[in-house]
């Protein structure tokens, strides 16, 4: 039988931000299994976590949220990445939602604005396994 809760990795190079989103996620009856402060530690993270939704940061150091959102793409077309920032840069999230990210959440952000990112992403994924 399939696991009925989403599992998450949380990407952000800040402590406090990675924390909110767990709280966020966790309170929604998701489950974070992984976390990591930058794109490179996200790559290793998730192949061994496999998560279902990733909830990525844009600016990172070491390598930035749309290169790992590049990479997570190849390694896995299906991966479901959910990009979050406080940079709004319509050219960026321009870029994130073309390299197959499938929403974008503004920080500050909401509990109930995570929580609805992750269902719909999760939904989604969900919808897929069933075809």
């Amino acid at each position: 039988m399939a696991d009925q809760r989403p599992r998450v990795l949380v990407v952000d190079d800040v402590p406090l931000f990675r924390q909110a989103v767990r709280e966020a996620v966790e309170k929604a009856g998701g489950d974070v299994v992984a976390e990591a402060e930058n794109g490179r530690q996200a790559l290793y993270a998730y192949v061994e976590s496999s998560p279902d939704i990733v909830f990525l940061d844009i600016m990172m150091p070491k390598m930035d949220g749309i290169a790992a959102l590049r990479f997570l793409r190849k390694y896995n077309p299906d991966a479901r990445v959910i990009m979050c920032s406080s940079v709004r840069d319509s050219e960026m999230i321009f870029s994130a939602i073309q390299l197959g990210a499938m929403d974008f959440v503004p920080k500050p952000f909401t509990d109930e604005r995570i929580a609805s990112a992750m269902w719909r992403a999760w939904q989604f994924d969900q919808s897929r396994k069933d075809d």
